[in-house]
């Protein structure tokens, strides 16, 4: 399922011209209403969340994001095969790729391997 929070300018109409597509995968639905909540109000975003890592290439191919934030935690694929399966597509290979993860236990932060 993707989502779509439409730029909208400083009247608060919404706005024809994107500046930048932005494109959110996170199992995680709160994740993606923070993000909403967070760039509302910014002028020349267009937001577009996908919960399905496996759909996100299809996605990706469709928007051409000017940016993807990816999770790095996922159910269904790893944040690590994600990322080289969006290198590897000639669509999303060189676009930048933000990861987001947090550590649930912060006394004991974990790297990748």
């Amino acid at each position: 399922m993707a989502i779509s929070v439409p730029a909208t300018t400083e009247a608060g109409v919404p706005s024809a011209n994107y500046s930048t597509m932005v494109l959110l995968v996170d199992d995680q639905a709160m994740v993606a209403e923070a993000l909403r909540r967070l760039v509302a109000d910014t002028p020349g975003v267009d937001l577009h969340y996908c919960a399905e890592p496996i759909e996100a290439i299809r996605i990706a191919n469709e928007l051409r994001p000017a940016v993807i934030l990816q999770d790095w935690v996922m159910p269904s694929i790893d944040g690590l095969d994600l990322l080289r399966l969006l290198r590897a597509n000639p669509s999303t290979a060189e676009t930048p790729i933000i990861i987001l993860s947090s550590e649930e236990n912060p006394e004991r932060p974990q790297m990748p391997r």
